[in-house]
């Protein structure tokens, strides 16, 4: 699901988040990092032409993910600093963010392996070289009072252990 488990709620133990890790009264654990590529469509590009540096990518409209952090984390990376607030829509599912940027409406950042299809079929442009960001990763939560559940603990010395 693309909805953010209610552990109050839902009855859920534990969940695997897409993000920056940090979300209060949470406990998180980086579980796997994945290669991130900024991509759009090719009529954005003509537009605003190819970027010869991360840098030029400031001045873009972009799309986001729904933390808005995304950006600021590969400008970053990238030795961009202080780009400014970010602007343009966000999305809290990966799918959509994939829509908008197909539709022009920004520049995203994608995992490369879901956009590597679209990039060889032509219908967007590889902005970037693909960059690994450690701090936007898939995260392993769950609320601090299931810390010594026998449950979650076997699942969290599980998750950690596999390479």
């Amino acid at each position: 699901s693309t909805a953010l488990a209610d552990f109050s709620r839902d009855g859920v133990d534990a969940a695997v988040r897409h993000g920056a890790g940090r979300y209060p009264g949470l406990r998180s654990y980086r579980v796997a990092s994945v290669e991130i590529v900024p991509v759009a469509a090719p009529s954005l590009v003509e537009r605003h032409g190819l970027p010869a540096a991360p840098a030029a990518l400031t001045r873009w409209p972009h799309v986001h993910d729904a933390e808005r952090k995304g950006w600021s984390l590969w400008f970053q990376a990238n030795g961009v600093d202080d780009v400014g607030l970010p602007r343009g829509p966000s999305f809290d599912d990966s799918s959509l963010l994939l829509g908008a940027v197909l539709a022009g409406q920004g520049a995203g950042l994608l995992p490369a392996a879901m956009v590597a299809h679209e990039v060889g079929a032509g219908r967007l442009v590889r902005l970037a070289q693909p960059a690994h960001m450690e701090t936007f990763a898939y995260y392993l939560v769950y609320p601090e009072a299931r810390q010594d559940n026998p449950k979650v603990a076997a699942l969290r010395d599980w998750i950690l252990s596999v390479e």
